[in-house]
């Protein structure tokens, strides 16, 4: 019988769910990282459960979660779970699980020197050579924490939802804010890759993935491909290392 798995990706702002026959994602779900919100989903029953989680506040709602979906426990995403990928920093436990999972998605698939590019509530560059060595990278403020803040530390800026921009000039307030926020942080990602580029002696490949990955990452002249659903796919892919006997 195909394994059947619930892999969960629990962000500060967002949580990202989805559900896999063997390899194949079937379905997804994104909520707000809110224990009522996650203990109120309905999902599927499912052979395992899989989580990557940078918010230690909501494991009790996800071990929940876990054994009403499977009958077991969570597994949680740790350096000592086997991997593809091997973290070559003096302390492993300090990068973020989601970093470590984007970079075994990557290099699964393409077993290249790669740059990843997670444009979630934090905005993360990491890099992972040739010889799938996790080696580090950039962490930034968000787009959605800055277009806020400069909502919030201001008297009379309007929050405005983050958007691509017709243009660089903005005719009014509203337009200008949409492209300082959007293009300011498209030239954010452009000028740390070709930083980072210049200070490795291999070639990349640069993946981008997180919630405004498919609107911020189409613009930026740096990014190649765009895949909205890597860390769920680095969670399977963790899940079949692991699995196998």
């Amino acid at each position: 019988m195909r394994r059947t798995l619930l892999a969960i990706d629990v962000g500060n702002t967002n949580t990202v769910l989805g559900f896999f026959r063997g390899p194949q994602l079937v379905r997804t779900w994104r909520v707000i990282s809110v224990p009522g919100v996650l203990l109120k989903l309905k999902l599927p029953e499912t052979n395992a459960v899989i989580v990557s989680s940078v918010v230690p506040r909501l494991k009790a709602a996800l071990e929940t979660l876990a054994h009403r979906a499977s009958g077991k426990s969570a597994v949680f995403v740790t350096p000592s779970l086997k991997m593809p990928v091997r973290v070559t920093l003096k302390n492993p436990k300090q990068v973020g699980q989601d970093r470590i999972v984007n970079a075994v998605a990557a290099y699964d698939r393409w077993k290249r020197g790669l740059i990843i590019v997670d444009l979630g509530t934090a905005t993360t560059c990491d890099v992972v050579t040739p010889k799938g060595e996790y080696i580090g990278g950039t962490i930034s403020p968000g787009i959605g924490i800055a277009n806020a803040a400069l909502h919030e530390k201001t008297a009379l800026l309007p929050l405005v939802p983050v958007a691509r921009p017709p243009r660089a000039v903005g005719r009014n307030t509203v337009e200008a804010i949409r492209s300082g926020v959007f293009y300011g942080y498209v030239g954010l990602i452009d000028g740390l890759v070709e930083r980072i580029k210049k200070e490795l002696p291999f070639p990349v490949k640069v993946i981008s993935t997180g919630g405004l990955s498919a609107l911020v990452g189409r613009a930026s002249r740096a990014i190649d491909v765009v895949d909205p659903d890597l860390t769920l796919k680095g969670l399977q892919k963790l899940d079949d290392w692991n699995h196998r006997v």
